[in-house]
């Protein structure tokens, strides 16, 4: 499923935020990387963000199913863990 989305963005087909929204709906909270791992990397920042923002009660996007809060928190804790390997490897 989530291969699919990528796809679907990689075509143009969808937008950075539905991507994002419908990935945190299928996370595993104790397996959030099955999912995320699929995004591709200048996603990342744009989950966190977006997650960042949900979790502060903000209104994100009026599109789709919203994650619930421990699909955020994973996702969150993830992305942030990810981000940091990232910006540590040599270039």
């Amino acid at each position: 499923m989530t291969r699919s989305l990528v796809e679907k963005y990689q075509m143009g087909m969808i937008t950075d935020d539905h991507l994002v929204v419908e990935s945190l709906h299928m996370i595993d909270p104790d397996n959030p990387g099955l999912v995320l791992s699929a995004l591709p990397d200048k996603i990342l920042p744009r989950v966190l963000r977006f997650v960042k923002d949900y979790l502060d009660g903000r209104m994100v996007t009026n599109f789709g199913v919203m994650p619930a809060q421990d699909q955020a928190l994973a996702a969150r804790a993830w992305v942030e863990t990810a981000l940091q390997h990232m910006a540590s490897k040599p270039a």
